[in-house]
């Protein structure tokens, strides 16, 4: 197709810095040429630009990522800015003062896709939304009717188009299929060039339907305002990554629900807002995620309760907050909550809820590890690790109605307990079964847990908590009594399988997982052949290749090196003639 080129000139007298809040961090971004044109050539867009030269061509990909588009939110001239194609080139030229006039010139050929389908309004049958017709721009609320299925493929994007006063949704009253794969996610976005920071887009909304089986997993969700709302349907939330949104209040979420019972699993939420949301007749389980840099990790309201499961809650504002009359029980347990900033790790108040906290790790938390408070509170606090949390590890309502703090380790914390302390805290007078002094509850003072490192809270097999858990809780996995903590730690030594003629392909779990700067990985090749071992961001983006040779038939050992890159979860993949094995990878910092 012919290409056409259209040219703009923006001349102006200072420095060449552009409007705030255009860069962004899409992996697939399309834009329309004729809306390109508009946006460069509205002045508000622009702040104190010098000489500019666009090339805007009309054939473009879907392989754009929005932060390579000629626009740079950062205040210094100087900035290297981004480019597309290799042609955008930064120069200077002195004027006749002798002063340097600072440019640009960019050259972008994007945008433009021929098999693009604009979709609002109901949809009364099945359908299917396949990559041909990627990507799909809602342009008013889609309804997924009562009977019918939406069926979304992998690698498709779908993007809501913007307007002032209206954010459009995927309202589903029938059934949604959403499911992509490690290599090709579902991207979930808005169609927006200006202020994208500020940009969002509704929901994908499960209104009437109580169905159970609709998926929405590996998809990616960037700047949605309540990006999945279940009022009454029950999906299976899997693999899925939330990015950016902008609200931190309870009126911006990535996961909201009202009566629905979703399954949260494996996903990544970050950015300031809310992780999940549970309100209503919710009874929710959340486990295996990680919540990272939110407001709020996890809020539940009114009429909810569930099981918050190994999760690993990161650098948020507050960890996991209780409140609402509901009576029903929720089971907070084997979680990491780190390095919280403004409220407690666990913040239960006027929660009606039986709340029962076990065999957490709870460190270095800003305004303490565990708040309850409110006289009807039920706290059963047993098991945990307390480490470096201030002002306290545990506060406590002298009012509350019920109240248990047994088995766990309090270590440097600035106070251990403050307001109802149970008569015989912190008195020490007995010993545990490892024969470590104790107080009448079996809590342990000032025993250092010796974590693997300071960010790695595994135990190292000297622990203090080894085995020093409640013993009528159930065994650890290996048949060994109760530890303290949200990791036990393992009596039975990993023994690598020896096969003197390997019958099948093995990728094993690395070790350690999750690890803090680099981890082991241990497969078997039953044939001989090239082997590619490569990890990839949960969103299915290549990052690093580690394994690309000849192997012959054997065990073999590698081990990647994580330390340049954030914390998250990754995927290590393993090829070998068309077959493959997927893991995952927990990278913590």
């Amino acid at each position: 197709m012919t290409k056409v080129l259209y040219t703009l000139f923006f001349i102006f007298l200072a420095t060449p810095i552009l409007a705030e809040g255009t860069s962004g961090h899409f992996e697939r971004y399309e834009l329309e040429t004729q809306e390109m044109l508009e946006a460069l050539s509205n002045p508000e867009n622009w702040q104190n630009c010098a000489y500019k030269k666009y090339r805007l061509g009309k054939e473009l990909t879907t392989e754009t990522p929005l932060d390579s588009l000629p626009f740079d939110n950062y205040q210094h001239h100087s900035r290297q800015v981004r480019h597309l194609t290799g042609q955008a080139q930064r120069h200077g030229e002195k004027n006749k003062k002798g002063k340097t006039k600072v440019g640009y010139t960019f050259e972008v050929a994007s945008t433009w896709i021929h098999d693009t389908t604009y979709v609002s309004g109901h949809i009364t049958s099945n359908m299917t939304w396949d990559t041909e017709g990627s990507p799909y721009i809602i342009t008013g609320d889609v309804y997924v009717d009562e009977g019918c299925t939406l069926t979304i493929e992998p690698g498709v994007d779908v993007l809501f188009r913007y307007t002032e006063d209206y954010l459009y949704s995927i309202i589903i009253d029938g059934r949604l299929f959403a499911v992509g794969t490690t290599e090709d996610t579902i991207l979930f976005s808005y169609k927006s060039l200006i202020n994208p920071l500020n940009v969002q887009w509704g929901s994908i909304w499960f209104r009437d339907s109580t169905d159970t089986t609709s998926r929405v997993e590996y998809c990616k969700l960037v700047y949605g305002y309540r990006m999945i709302i279940c009022d009454k349907g029950s999906p299976r939330i899997i693999n899925c990554s939330f990015h950016y949104n902008p609200d931190y209040a309870s009126v911006g979420s990535c996961i909201y629900t009202r009566d629905g019972n979703p399954i949260v699993q494996e996903n990544y939420l970050t950015g300031w807002s809310v992780g999940v949301s549970l309100h209503g007749k919710s009874h929710l389980i959340i486990k295996g995620n990680i919540f990272d840099s939110l407001g709020y990790s996890i809020v539940l309201g009114d009429s909810t309760g569930g099981l918050i499961e190994n999760n690993r809650i990161l650098q948020c504002n507050t960890g996991i907050f209780c409140t609402g009359d509901s009576g029903r029980e929720i089971l907070i347990t084997h979680n990491l909550i780190r390095d919280g900033i403004y409220s407690p790790g666990i913040y239960i108040n006027h929660c009606a809820a039986v709340v029962k906290i076990y065999n957490n790790t709870i460190v270095g938390n800003g305004n303490g590890g565990i708040h309850v408070w409110y006289n009807e509170c039920s706290a059963d606090i047993r098991n945990n690790i307390f480490s470096n949390n201030s002002p306290r590890a545990i506060t406590a309502d002298p009012s509350i109605s019920f109240f248990i703090v047994r088995n766990n380790l309090f270590y440097g914390d600035t106070m251990n307990l403050s307001g109802l302390i149970p008569e015989g805290f912190e008195l020490i007078s007995i010993s545990n079964f490892n024969g470590d002094s104790c107080d009448t509850f079996y809590n342990l003072f000032e025993y250092d847990p010796l974590f693997i490192d300071s960010t790695d809270f595994h135990l190292q097999e000297d622990s203090p908590c080894i085995d020093a858990g409640d013993p009528t809780f159930p065994l650890d996995p290996d048949s060994t009594i109760a530890d303290i903590g949200a990791y036990f730690y393992n009596h039975t030594p990993y023994v690598p399988e020896i096969l003197t003629k390997p019958q099948s392909f093995i990728l094993y779990q690395n070790y350690p997982n999750p690890f803090n700067t680099d981890t082991k990985i241990k497969y078997i090749i039953p044939k001989k052949g090239l082997v590619n071992i490569s990890i990839y961001s949960i969103t299915g983006t290549l990052i690093e290749t580690i394994v690309n040779q000849f192997h012959k038939v054997g065990s073999y050992e590698t081990i990647w090196e994580g330390k340049p890159y954030c914390s998250g979860v990754y995927l290590c993949k393993l090829e070998i003639k068309g077959v493959k094995k997927i893991i995952k990878l927990l990278l913590i910092k």
